[in-house]
């Protein structure tokens, strides 16, 4: 594409996720820490855009104007804009970090076109590793917990431990219990 002084202009070549852990493997570490600041992040976004979003639908909702548009034009900007465009892209970040740490797991661990079934471990249920409280709520193993202080997430299948900070998915999880490296804690949850 020229540019106005009849120069080239230089446009960088779009990596895939592996293409960027193999180029730059020290970004590791910072995509955890990002990680972990956006999942903690999530749930305080969530919580912020509901009460944003129920405070602009009442106002809406006085408005003097034909129940009609408000319901096709009002109602859904307002939740595009105080829900959908925060909490999207945020899932979105969570998502794409999570697979570039799974890569660069898969790449360290040397299984690389092998047919290890990652998806099928991580669905494995966490309720099947610790005891979980109906509550959702269990004993950290991490550290000496008298109080459960390890949160269970069942529909994402992850655990957080709001005393430690542990956190992550059921092959972290089994990693952790068993002192297992990435491979081995995937072979012990396809079992």
């Amino acid at each position: 594409m020229p540019t106005v002084d009849n120069q080239t202009e230089y446009k960088a070549p779009t990596l895939s996720p592996r293409e960027l852990i193999e180029t730059f493997p020290e970004a590791i570490p910072v995509i955890k820490r990002n990680l972990k600041i956006a999942r903690h992040d999530l749930p305080i976004a969530e919580k912020i855009s509901s009460i944003l979003l129920d405070y602009a639908l009442q106002k809406i909702y006085s408005l003097d104007i034909p129940d009609d548009y408000k319901e096709e034009v009002f109602i859904p900007f307002a939740k595009w804009y105080f829900y959908d465009s925060v909490i999207g892209p945020l899932k979105k970040k969570i998502s794409n970090f999570e697979q570039l740490i799974l890569i660069s797991k898969i790449k360290n661990a040397g299984l690389e076109g092998q047919p290890l079934d990652i998806a099928k471990a991580k669905s494995y249920p966490i309720e099947s590793l610790i005891k979980v409280k109906s509550s959702g709520f269990a004993l950290c193993p991490f550290h000496n917990d008298r109080h459960e202080s390890l949160k269970i997430y069942n529909k994402d299948n992850r655990f957080n431990c709001f005393v430690c900070n542990a956190n992550g998915d059921t092959i972290d999880l089994v990693m952790k219990i068993y002192s297992l490296d990435f491979k081995n804690a995937i072979k012990f949850l396809n079992k």
